[in-house]
């Protein structure tokens, strides 16, 4: 059966590349287009090994998935009818189900304003602790946001749909994979923390590129503030988990989406799961799309496809592998120049990358979860996983406007690829007892991870041209260095965890936890042959009280502390920066959250004081010399309202504002120190604010609305540069005419605001999506 399966997609994609379009030219190491394509990074060692490599058995099937992605809409169709010609009718195993399964009846979800959801403050949140808490009983910020809220709003990538909660920002570039956020005054990979089911797949140099497709999403779960006493360094700004849909028991369930915009994006996906037989259920989820984009030479596409196997011989026991394969080949855009200091509205559809540019991105994520629930009072879970990911630039990053001759002068000449694996496991355990007569809940573990890090590079990455302002000829590619392999790391990295929550009275509970991390890394050091090692120890921990007068009320206050890396990433410390410690963060915080009316209004409000110390920081008196003695800070307040006026008429809002700031850092400015001190870390919103509102007005009718709005931040560290607030509004209209369909047209940037998401260098700007309008089906069966 399973070689039946595999034979069957193959001819589906073998189907669906046959008819897909010419790729577009492309250059590696400085060849012109030689109208054969992009080539692919696999495993590319040097350009002549990767191209015997793409001949091989394995690149072709990378190759067969990875143009899938380029084919036209209707080229989807054939994969999609064909893996729905796999799955097992109910019929198939109806007699068998009959006797262990529950009857269940597939019906569509019915367009109410409820679709939105609440603050789920009562709902388990698996990612502010591991003891199974609901927000109510957690003292921190905690944020839920269902996944089918996600899609029913539209954002079909990860960081549009989490820059709706409070205080997270979009700060996406190329260069950080289009996935870094910001939170709580801290950016980047560094201080933002990503994961993907609970699983952290570490940055190197800087980037993270997965996940980044809604469509597989259960929830997007946040926690807001440091978390390192619970995932390891890396996080004092938030942590944002992506949770998948998992196989379910049940009658085969069945959904296709179709969508198709103004930018010509199109898209299409499906989502199957249920029971094979009475111990074995299945998920299967596909999105595959492609887009013109919204700039000149904006083409893009993706392929993200997800499937699991659920083994659960008794109710006591479950095993579930996953496997996630990931391609994306985002829009290679890197921005406008500034124009005099300000945006010339007139070149909003310009893109001044080359011609033959490369921006590609593919991970593997495989995991094996196991959970044993031998009593009542105890589970214990294990999860080993295999990550991966090869990235592949080539791209003319940088652009500067030279109004005298109206012209653009491009340098930042990358050729650059990634190839990253992370081999881990993690082993834990919840106990529920009593301790001295009082309610306890314990959790502990270990979690272990091998990461292996390579870049090959043209680095000092020269190369200068220019172009006109209207930049009618893109011209090529520039390498002048030729590649080679300038990083090759390899890091251990080892942790034991504790957490514990004790009900010390009905309504006062105390949450501690203590984690402490030990990382070794050996940097190979291959452009000098004089390799060095590095070892980092950095034990983090927390403390929490909440409060509950009334089981909807709870009172919560707490103090955590974090560990980050001085520069960017851990993994790809250079020798420079191995003379430097982590750098400390500790946070303190208190709360309040409610739920009144039988859960119709929700509510929470969060103030929060953060510090970051052991900065890097110029030598005042010296500028040659960076020391380690440089310190951050902001605080801030973050609301959230979820509120069903009415059975058909909902609101969820937001808001945030805060004061970050360098409390003492001193950079080097053209050889001569100069202070920081008081200025606003950069990227670095001081207001956000969302709101979205739901209202059925009618059978099957439901309108949308909402309202982004983000403000100001500055480009550079001495805050001379700035990119301007925003305010986006977004409209939508659902139709379900029978229960198994569901029709809807969106229109995002109602106004067509021109605006700036963030900033690439302090004088080049990255745009915002104009006003675009979307259509969209779904059909479930």
């Amino acid at each position: 059966m399973g070689c039946h399966w595999i034979g069957m997609i193959r001819e589906g994609w073998k189907y669906a590349v046959s008819t897909s379009r010419a790729r577009r030219p492309a250059v590696v190491n400085g060849s012109q287009p030689s109208g054969r394509g992009v080539p692919e990074m696999g495993d590319m060692m040097t350009k002549d090994q990767f191209r015997r490599s793409e001949r091989s058995g394995a690149a072709g099937y990378a190759q067969a998935g990875r143009n899938i992605t380029r084919t036209r809409l209707s080229s989807l169709l054939p994969l999609a009818f064909t893996i729905s010609y796999l799955l097992p009718s109910p019929a198939a195993f109806a007699a068998e189900e009959s006797s262990s399964l529950p009857a269940l009846s597939v019906q569509g979800q019915a367009v109410t304003s409820e679709a939105t959801g609440t603050l789920s403050l009562n709902q388990p949140n698996a990612t502010g602790s591991r003891l199974g808490l609901t927000p109510m009983e957690t003292p921190a910020s905690v944020d839920t946001l269902e996944g089918d809220t996600i899609r029913a709003r539209g954002d079909l990538r990860v960081d549009a749909a989490v820059s709706r909660e409070a205080g997270i920002t979009m700060i996406g570039t190329p260069g950080n994979g289009g996935t870094a956020l910001s939170a709580r005054g801290f950016t980047g990979q560094a201080a933002v923390m990503q994961l993907f089911d609970g699983v952290r797949l570490y940055p190197g140099a800087g980037t993270v590129t997965f996940p980044f497709d809604t469509w597989s999403t259960e929830r997007l779960e946040v926690l807001h503030g440091p978390a390192s006493v619970i995932y390891g360094e890396g996080a004092v700004g938030a942590v944002v988990n992506v949770v998948s849909r998992q196989p379910f028991e049940g009658k085969i369930r069945n959904e296709v989406a179709a969508l198709l915009d103004t930018n010509l994006t199109r898209r299409l996906a499906l989502d199957s799961g249920g029971s094979l037989s009475r111990t074995i259920s299945y998920r299967l989820d596909i999105a595959g799309q492609m887009s013109s984009g919204y700039v000149q030479r904006g083409n893009s596409d993706s392929l993200d496809l997800k499937g699991a196997l659920r083994y659960r011989p008794s109710q006591d026991f479950t095993v579930t592998v996953s496997h996630d394969h990931a391609m994306q080949d985002p829009m290679r855009y890197y921005g406008i120049p500034l124009v005099r200091g300000s945006l010339d509205r007139s070149l909003r559809d310009q893109n001044y990358n080359v011609q033959n540019s490369t921006l590609h991105y593919e991970d593997d994520w495989t995991n094996l979860h196991a959970e044993w629930t031998p009593t009542a009072s105890l589970t214990l879970r294990n999860i080993a996983y295999r990550l991966s990911t090869n990235r592949h630039w080539v791209n003319a990053e940088n652009y500067r406007s030279l109004p005298a001759s109206n012209m653009v002068q491009r340098d930042g000449y990358l050729d650059l690829t990634h190839q990253q694996e992370q081999y881990g496991d993690r082993l834990d355990g919840t106990w529920r007892h009593t301790l001295f007569g009082l309610g306890n809940t314990l959790g502990a573990g270990i979690e272990a991870n091998y990461i292996g890090f390579s870049r090959f590079s043209n680095a000092p990455f020269g190369g200068l041209s220019q172009v006109p302002l209207d930049n009618i000829n893109p011209g090529f590619f520039i390498n002048l260095a030729g590649n080679r392999k300038d990083i090759q790391t390899t890091t251990w990295q080892v942790a034991p965890f504790l957490e514990d929550r004790l009900q010390i009275t009905r309504r006062i509970s105390i949450l501690a936890g203590v984690r402490f991390d030990h990382l070794d890394l050996h940097n190979a050091m291959p452009t000098t042959g004089k390799p060095f090692d590095k070892t980092y120890d950095a034990p983090t921990w927390r403390v929490g009280v909440v409060y509950q007068p009334v089981q909807t009320l709870s009172l919560y206050g707490q103090y955590s502390t974090s560990v980050l890396p001085p520069t960017s990433t851990l993994i790809t410390t250079n020798l420079a920066n191995s003379a430097f410690a982590l750098s400390h963060g500790r946070q303190g915080e208190i709360g309040i959250k409610q739920a009144l009316a039988d859960g119709r209004l929700q509510w929470t409000l969060a103030a929060y004081d953060i510090t970051r110390d052991n900065l890097l920081s110029a030598d005042p008196n010296n500028p040659g010399i960076t020391q380690q003695i440089g310190q951050q800070s902001s605080r801030g307040l973050e609301l959230n309202v979820s509120a069903s006026i009415t059975p058909r008429w909902s609101i969820n809002a937001n808001g945030s504002i805060l004061q970050a700031r360098f409390d003492d850092f001193t950079e080097t400015s053209g050889g001569v120190p100069v202070a920081r001190n008081g200025n606003t870390p950069p990227n670095v919103p001081l207001q956000t604010a969302n709101l979205w509102t739901e209202w059925a007005f009618a059978p099957r009718w439901q309108a949308q609305a909402g309202l982004r709005f983000v403000g100001r931040a500055f480009a550079d560290n001495a805050n001379a540069n700035a990119r301007p607030a925003y305010t986006v509004v977004d409209l939508g209209l659902n139709w379900q005419p029978v229960d198994q369909l569901s029709l809807a047209a969106r229109v995002s940037n109602l106004f067509d605001t021109a605006y700036a998401v963030t900033t690439y260098g302090s004088q080049q700007w990255i745009l915002g999506l104009p006003r675009t309008i979307t259509f969209a089906a779904n059909v479930k069966f």
